[in-house]
Parts: structure tokens; sequence; C-alpha cells
């Protein structure tokens, strides 16, 4: 998702928002200081809440971010989105990568992670590529971004039905953690 809605942020922001060279920046520097903002607070998240919850309360806003660019009246409302979907994004990645250290043993981490990064990171040309074709049969960015939305509310559905929401606080696995100490990653 997030690759569909980068690949069209500039035909967005110059088409759509109308934004000069120096306005179209601030949507990319707005997703920067959400990133910045989702790193400083995810270590926080996951000492307090279960990393699993988290995950799937900040997947639908992602979706809600999406969809605000989609429908954004003015570049401030646009600006607003990209940076809740960069904090998002980054509290989601975060969370997800430290519940997948907990959860898998030492020797796997490795090749989970490696397996794991290979698919997330081949979706974002496939996502670009997608969203690029389907400008022109949707009617413009703004319907993209929407069908992206969509896809991502889809997904927060979904992964409501997965092991995620059963975590315990802390993390899955922290007691057996705290019996293995040499299992897993601990945050600061």
């Amino acid at each position: 998702m997030l690759g569909g809605v980068i690949a069209q942020l500039i035909v967005y922001g110059t088409r759509v928002l109308g934004l000069d060279t120096v306005a179209l920046s601030l949507l990319f520097a707005a997703e920067g200081a959400g990133t910045i903002l989702g790193a400083a607070a995810s270590s926080r998240l996951g000492r307090r809440w279960p990393l699993g919850p988290i995950v799937l309360v900040v997947l639908p806003v992602n979706a809600l971010s999406v969809g605000a660019l989609g429908i954004a009246p003015n570049p401030g409302v646009a600006v607003a989105a990209m940076a809740v979907l960069g904090a998002a994004s980054t509290v989601m990645f975060v969370n997800l990568l430290a519940l997948r250290q907990r959860i898998v043993p030492d020797r796997l981490q490795g090749r989970v992670n490696a397996t794991a990064r290979a698919v997330a990171v081949s979706g974002t040309p496939v996502g670009a590529f997608l969203a690029g074709v389907l400008v022109e049969p949707l009617g413009g960015v703004r319907a993209v971004f929407l069908v992206l939305a969509g896809v991502a509310m889809l997904n927060a559905v979904l992964a409501y039905f997965t092991p995620l929401r059963d975590s315990e606080p802390g993390g899955q696995s922290d007691r057996e953690a705290s019996r293995h100490p040499d299992r897993g990653f601990r945050p600061p």
C-alpha cells in the first residue's frame, strides 16, 4: 500500500493539490516527521501494551490516513494525513519486528526476518506499479488512494482474526523469554 501512495505522491501534490515544489516537499517531510514521532512512541507503547494489539490498532489508522489523502480538501489535511501515515506505519513495523523477535527462536531469526523483509520490500514496487496502472481507469489519484485505503482496511479487519489479538502484555512470549534470557529481543 505504501508503495502505491509514495509512487503517486508527486502527481497528487502537483496535479490534484496544485502544490509547487517547495509545498510538495512538505508532504514528504510530514511523513518523515510522523516516522520520527512513531519511532519515538513505539518503545513506550510496546512496554505499556501488548505488541499484537498495538499493530491491530494502527492498521486501520494507516487505512484511514490513506483515505484522508483521497478526500483531502486542501494541502493542510494532506500534510496531516501523511504525518499520521508515517507515524502509524512506523509503530506498526517496529512492533511487528519486536514481536517477531520475541517469538521466533534465535536459530531461525535470520531466515524468518529475511523472508519477512523480502515479502514486505517486494510489495512496494508491486503497489507502485498497480497504483500507476489504476490511475486512469479509476479516474485519478484520489480514487486510487481510496481503493488503497479500502484494501488496507480489509487487511486490518483480516488481521484481527490472527493471533495478533491474543498476545499478552509486553509481547506473546515474555514469560518464556524471562525463563530463557538468551532468546528474543527485549527493548531497553
